[in-house]
């Protein structure tokens, strides 16, 4: 659009002219004016600072301080541009930083030399004294004029330390003093602890121990007050005090703990007893006063080495230090006592007992935040014949049963060990667990359950005893089905001169579920029944072929009144529709059941072939009519897509049942491809490029997965058939959850994409076409992200690494490689470069290159190595280290996917793990270098919390109108570039695209040309 005021072309209503027109002012110093002309002519975009003159009498709360400087409140405050009213507007009361000069000389030479222009708010005179002032932003001490820490915008590190310094303490001891200053110069943040020499009499309460202390320390250590800005004391708190026992390694020992905020093993200070002189560290509470170890858990002083009962072998404790390591902090495994079970009982020979445990298991009360123990508790002990095997068996328990481990005993007698479990763990007789029916339960199960049975032949009764026997806990229940159960038999084929036909059992098969056999997953099950037999031929030849049936699946045994054939049942074998064998019984696969089409039949036939589990997606044709309530929610250049009801839905494998069944009324998403009547390559290997890898498997578990093909019988277009995303695209997502998108889920989402487009690196593939708008997720709102939730589509232009077209270049420009754009083939770090860009999405919310035009110009910029700027406080330094090396102009400089894989691994385990957890997983020590991970991140934190107003979210969503985000055809912008890697800066002028005057200049040229012609 053009300025009203200047006729030039603007973007987002402003115009540098508009600071023309911020109303008359004059310092009455010719000189002042000139600088202050000079510096607003610096202002090239509306995020610019506007440096002006300042009446004094705006500013209240002037208080004067050291080195001519003054703390004050702007009473207007400063200005900034809103972009909605795309007018000026103030900030009221804003704080900030007076500079007092007596010469005007000296301001000017200051403001020129001295300061960083985005520090300085303007200038000011009082008006009594004629002084000057230099206005600074609220980030300099107004005691020594220093700026504060980077760590933190208000604590001032020289002048803390010259205030401990001032105070009249000495500890006697030169060496220990300079250790105390050593410590003290160590501060990098506000939150670091203040360690300092402790006089012996602030301590109360002393209770002496074997080897800590407890006490309260009656100030209290010092600790910042955010709100009044200055340390104060945190009275009456409770430490621990450690006496030194060699006063020569006192230093090392000191320097052994840390004042650091983000470590654990913090230390307060150091004192001195005045009768014994011996030196005390004084030390956070947080060690146990029995042993003096830290505490296990440090919110409810929980010492796992003092509570657990250990039995004083070397060997079992050993054994318990172990099973301890691998259990929860909260669960506890221990050593105890066989004199504390009181009712033993015998509930299997030589090999289970109850009994009553008289001072119970370890339990951790919520409301008191103590753990205490549950007395006269009923439990089981299970006899363990070898102790070296305990560790193996506590962890098959773990893992196939809820059941609680509370430790280990022996009988001072037998000398046998046991396992002490929570009594639930023998539920229906002596021998039953959780896990199976002992024999004898189960026979009397079947005989009380199944009473449909057949009376008339014993040798059938005793075959089906024999079967269910033979069956495991989870397998079909082999049975009597009595005839009548069926419905719709229909004769399908002879085999071998037997008939086979297919029926409706209407009650159906039995599964097993938690100690008992249910049917109501099966009622009106399709089967297959297969004559054998009359009652006159059972022999031992017909017993054992039921026994050793092993074409498929058999449910039981039943008879015909008619004819009084036996038959057996079976599983569904025959397509209903041919009466063909199916050609994959598990999937009910047949040929019938294909398109038609040799192309589409072909690929049906590779994608089911790539089933490797009955957790993979089995890929099919499904007739358009089998969609319901389809609705158009998007539209591309290639392809529009459709949200659907699939009325039968996708195959997946029922454990319970096991066998295939259908997930009915699934919502789903249709691609259909545009003038796709024609089978291509293209489609074809976009298809082939989605997954169909069940979600919660570890492979392809962040690539978007693909149900089947059909066709649109109406403009016979071809329709991939897709899972549904609920969220939608990242872009918009994103958009939508911003306030609540914090580091660790960015972090987590970012994990997430880059391992999905390592799985397509993997195949020797490139995507081709990776930015934000083809990345899915399945979820709506932030605290839901899992694993299992964002995914990769769009897998249209992605293809083999050596078979890659580059004629036509396709994508959205911001996201393309610069070495793609001037024509050279795609790559796997022509990917790596895209992510690039979609870290810088995630760390900013923002578009890369949102504020400019998507043309020629920013091609060639590119081209030239410009960037989307960094905002260092909005993104953590070792972030925008690995995003830096992504958008590397030489492709050979951009890391893999995987290095991008363990290097965001390594940033969320250091922000979010302490070193207890960090070690566990990581397996290394939390060192420094993680401290300062962490310490980025969680500044970044801060930043993004403070910038969640209306006026950013408007500065982030602001794009150019001529900035897209969708994928198009690049040619037409980049047929001029030149095709060497290196662009001859003699020859073409490289241009900061961030400048704003270029963008200005080269739309007046674009206006201009448009007036002539």
């Amino acid at each position: 659009m053009e300025c009203e005021k200047c006729g030039i072309f603007i973007h987002f209503g402003w115009c540098k002219c508009q600071i023309n027109h911020l109303g008359d002012w004059t310092s009455g110093n010719k000189r002042i004016d000139n600088l202050i002309q000079e510096v607003q002519l610096k202002i090239k975009s509306c995020n610019d600072i506007i440096f002006e003159w300042i009446p004094y009498s705006q500013f209240d709360n002037i208080k004067e301080s050291k080195n001519g400087l003054f703390s004050a409140t702007w009473k207007n405050g400063p200005l900034y541009y809103n972009v909605l009213e795309k007018v000026y507007m103030r900030n009221p009361n804003k704080n900030i930083v007076l500079k007092a000069s007596y010469d005007y000389i000296n301001i000017i030479i200051e403001v020129k030399s001295s300061y960083r222009f985005g520090d300085l708010h303007g200038i000011s005179q009082d008006p009594i004294t004629k002084d000057y002032f230099i206005v600074l932003k609220n980030k300099y001490c107004v005691t020594c004029g220093k700026k504060y820490m980077i760590t933190d915008d208000d604590l001032c590190k020289p002048c803390l330390i010259s205030d401990l310094d001032s105070k009249n303490w000495t500890s006697g001891n030169v060496k220990i003093d300079n250790l105390i200053q050593e410590m003290q110069l160590k501060i990098s943040s506000r939150k670091d602890t203040i360690f300092e020499l402790i006089p012996y009499s602030q301590f109360d309460e002393i209770m002496f121990m074997s080897k800590l202390c407890l006490a309260i320390w009656k100030n209290g250590p010092l600790y910042f007050d955010v709100n009044e800005k200055k340390f104060t004391r945190n009275e009456r708190k409770k430490v621990a005090l450690k006496y030194v026992l060699n006063i020569q390694n006192i230093s090392d020992e000191v320097k052994s703990y840390s004042i650091y905020h983000d470590m654990d093993n913090k230390i307060l200070g150091i004192s001195q007893n005045p009768d014994t002189k011996d030196y005390i560290f004084v030390l956070e509470d947080v060690y146990c006063l029995r042993c003096t170890k830290k505490y296990t858990i440090k919110d409810t002083k929980w010492c796992s080495t003092c509570k657990i009962q250990y039995s004083g072998n070397a060997i079992i404790d050993d054994l318990i230090q172990k099973i301890q390591s691998k259990i929860g902090s909260y669960e506890t495994f221990e050593w105890i006592p066989y004199d504390q079970f009181d009712e033993i009982k015998e509930i299997e020979k030589g090999k289970v007992y109850s009994a009553l445990w008289k001072n119970g298991s370890l339990h951790y009360d919520d409301n008191k935040n103590e753990y205490k123990r549950i007395q006269n508790e009923n439990i089981a002990l299970k006899c363990i014949y070898n102790l070296h095997s305990i560790i193996n068996e506590f962890s098959k328990m773990k893992n196939h049963s809820d059941c609680k481990i509370y430790g280990i005993s022996q009988n001072p007698d037998t000398e046998d060990y046991f396992m002490v479990l929570e009594i639930g763990y023998y539920k229906d007789c002596d021998q039953c667990t959780d896990d199976n029916l002992c024999e004898l339960c189960r026979i009397n199960y079947f005989k009380k359950s199944f009473t449909d049975c057949n009376n008339e032949n014993e040798k059938i009764d005793n075959l089906i005893v024999e079967m269910q026997l033979k069956n495991r806990h989870n397998d079909i229940v082999f049975e009597w089905v009595p005839y009548n159960r069926f419905n719709n038999i229909k004769e399908m084929n002879e085999c071998d001169f037997t008939n086979i036909y297919s029926a409706v059992w209407e009650n159906g098969p039995s599964y097993y579920s938690k100690n008992k056999y249910i049917r109501n997953k099966n009622k009106n099950k399709r089967v297959n029944l297969k004559d054998i037999y009359k009652p006159q031929d059972i022999t031992n030849e017909f017993l054992h072929e039921v026994k050793n049936y092993s074409d498929c699946k058999m449910y039981g045994i039943s008879q015909n009144p008619d004819t009084k054939d036996y038959i057996i049942i079976f599983e569904d074998t025959y397509c209903e529709k041919c009466n063909k064998k199916y050609t994959d019984i598990n999937i009910k696969s047949c040929p019938c059941h294909y398109n038609g089409n040799d192309v589409i039949d072909k690929l049906i036939g590779e994608m089911q072939l790539k089933i490797n589990s009955h957790d993979d997606i089995v890929f099919e044709w499904v007739p358009y009519n089998r969609f319901d309530n389809i609705k158009e929610i998007g539209k591309g250049g290639f392809a529009t897509v459709y949200s659907a009801i699939w009325r039968n839905g996708p195959l997946y494998y029922d454990n319970n049942i096991r066998e295939y069944a259908r997930i009915r009324d699934k919502k789903i998403a249709l691609k259909c491809l545009h003038n796709s009547q024609n089978i291509s390559n293209k489609f074809l290997n976009e298809v082939k490029a989605y997954s169909t890898k069940k979600y919660d498997n570890y492979i392809d578990n962040n690539i978007l997965k693909i149900y089947g093909i059909s066709q649109n019988p109406n403009t016979k277009d071809y329709i991939m058939i897709l899972d549904y995303a609920e969220g939608g695209n990242f872009d918009h997502w994103t958009n939508k959850n911003y306030r609540n998108f914090d580091w660790s889920y960015k972090l987590t989402t970012l994990w997430n994409i880059v391992k999905g487009l390592k799985e397509i690196h993997q195949r020797q593939m490139v995507h081709n076409d990776f930015h934000t708008g083809n990345i899915l997720l399945n979820v709506l709102f932030v605290n839901n992200i899992n694993d299992n939730s964002i995914y990769i589509s769009d897998m249209g232009l992605c293809g083999k690494v050596d078979d890659i077209n580059q004629n036509n270049i396709y994508g959205v420009m911001p996201y393309v490689a610069p070495e793609i754009l001037k024509g050279k083939l795609y790559t796997q770090a022509a990917d790596i470069y895209s992510f690039g860009m979609i870290m810088y999405f995630v760390g900013t919310g923002k578009q890369p290159f949102s504020n400019y035009a998507h043309d020629k110009y920013l091609a060639l910029n590119i081209c030239n190595g410009i960037r989307p700027e960094i905002n260092e406080p909005e993104i953590p330094k070792c972030y925008g280290d690995l995003m830096r090396k992504c958008w590397d102009s030489n492709p050979d400089n951009r890391p893999k996917a995987t290095e991008i894989l363990e290097s965001i691994d390594l940033f969320f385990y250091s922000y979010k793990y302490d070193k207890f957890a960090f070690k566990r997983i990581v397996k290394i020590k939390k060192e420094r270098r993680h401290y300062e991970i962490e310490n980025q991140f969680k500044e970044a934190e801060e930043y993004r919390k403070s910038h969640l107003t209306p006026l950013d979210e408007i500065r982030r969503l602001t794009t150019h109108p001529q900035a897209f985000y969708t994928s198009r055809l690049l040619n037409p912008f980049t047929k001029d570039l030149p095709k060497d890697d290196i662009i001859c800066n003699n020859s073409l002028e490289v241009i900061d695209f961030t400048d704003d005057e270029y963008i200005e200049r080269d739309l007046e040229k674009q206006f201009r040309l448009k007036l002539a012609t």
